[in-house]
């Protein structure tokens, strides 16, 4: 198995070398943008499986999709576009799919593909798996404890801390049904848990809720685990009744897209061959199956978005977005994709308000705002792009990625002034 990944960032890198570690018998190589990757492609006799790209709407990108799909060489080759880490927990479900059933890029036959991938997601029951518990206050986890037990979890484990629930996690063989774990403890948080498990082939598919208190910080606490694939959450504090309520709607929803999980899978797996009019096919029965599903709508918006050449498609491309976005509302990349297709369609006054929205919920975040700014660069909207990185700035002025920017568009100015 050769997987090619498009990428420039080292840190990016390293995050995608952990990923793939569980992963035998795979070569993994790394380009740091589309014109050098296709150049090898086509020089090598070695062809690659897979190749992972940035989600964007640059044309560039769309002329390498088209060049990939020209090339003998490449015409079989996956290509999954990805947005931030919320991606890479589909793209391991695709992964894993890819490898259970022994596929390979020309086996791929769009007639049988759904009915080979439903019988890999069907919910298992979990009450005689183990639930783990982390949270570094006793009292806490044996409330939590008597609080599963009349629910029909029998088997119970608790750990005090993130490096023994970890510890636990890599050593023991019985199958873990459910983690519920505390966000702030000492030393190590339950993000870094979160990170763990969605990290590992084992556990990456085993519900993990987060237990956390309302704080003003919340929002952007839980855009972060969002990020990283929580199952849901826990507010504290909690009554029997009320944690029963909120555990019971979780797992519900959970179950629903474990459902969901093989038609979105089947239809990644069909839009990464280029067969994208099967893939909205399934989509859509999908999304009348599943019309709250946010990773159903994405996937739809995905698939519209790429016509760049029809405005109807740009159009259609946001609706979504904005559906999915309405049922998870804190999938930062979510924003970044809704937020370039009404750049591209040319629907500015748009993008503010979205902007607007989400600072509203998340406050300050000079991170997004940075990512926004290089948005706005790549369509040209110098003044919108300089108005982000000021911005980042006073929220953190030890941003050195948008001061670089700042002087970069600066140096453009003169330049041209000269010119």
């Amino acid at each position: 198995m050769h997987i090619v990944v498009i990428d420039p960032n080292e840190k990016s890198r390293e995050q995608w070398t952990l990923f793939f570690k569980d992963y035998l018998d795979l070569k993994l190589s790394f380009y740091d943008s589309e014109q050098g990757c296709i150049r090898d492609l086509k020089k090598t006799s070695v062809a690659a499986n897979i190749v992972i790209s940035n989600w964007s709407l640059e044309l560039e990108k769309i002329a390498f999709q088209s060049g990939l799909r020209l090339n003998k060489s490449t015409r079989n080759t996956l290509l999954l576009n990805l947005n931030g880490p919320s991606d890479a927990l589909w793209l391991r479900s695709v992964l894993d799919t890819y490898y259970r059933l022994g596929l390979t890029s020309d086996k791929l036959l769009p007639s049988q593909l759904l009915q080979l991938v439903q019988p890999l997601f069907y919910a298992q029951e979990r009450l005689d798996h183990t639930v783990l518990i982390v949270d570094d206050d006793a009292i806490i986890r044996e409330v939590i404890r008597g609080y599963l037990l009349p629910l029909g979890f029998q088997k119970i484990h608790e750990c005090a801390s993130v490096s023994e629930a970890i510890e636990f996690l890599n050593l023991t063989s019985v199958p873990i049904g459910l983690i519920l774990s505390d966000w702030e403890m000492p030393k190590e948080s339950g993000l870094a848990l979160l990170t763990h498990v969605r990290n590992s082939k084992l556990l990456q598919s085993v519900p993990f809720i987060m237990v956390t208190s309302k704080t003003d910080d919340e929002p952007i606490k839980t855009l972060h685990a969002a990020e990283q694939g929580t199952t849901g959450y826990l507010l504290k504090p909690f009554t029997l009744k009320s944690f029963q309520s909120q555990l019971s709607r979780i797992l519900e929803g959970f179950h629903q897209k474990q459902s969901a999980l093989s038609q979105l899978v089947s239809a990644r797996l069909l839009a990464a061959q280029g067969n994208t009019q099967l893939a909205e096919s399934i989509l859509m029965t999908a999304e009348h199956d599943h019309p709250k599903d946010s990773a159903i709508l994405e996937a739809l918006g995905d698939i519209y978005a790429l016509r760049l050449q029809v405005q109807k498609g740009l159009t259609q491309a946001v609706e979504y977005y904005e559906q999915a976005l309405k049922e998870n509302p804190f999938h930062l990349g979510l924003y970044f994709k809704c937020f370039e297709t009404l750049i591209a369609a040319g629907q500015t006054n748009n993008v503010i308000k979205l902007v607007q929205g989400y600072q509203n919920r998340s406050k300050s975040d000079d991170a997004f705002l940075v990512r926004l700014g290089k948005i706005y660069l790549r369509h040209q909207y110098t003044e919108l792009a300089q108005k982000q990185f000021q911005a980042a700035l006073k929220i953190n002025p030890q941003n050195d990625e948008a001061r670089a920017h700042l002087e970069q568009i600066q140096t453009s100015k003169i330049t041209l002034n000269a010119a």
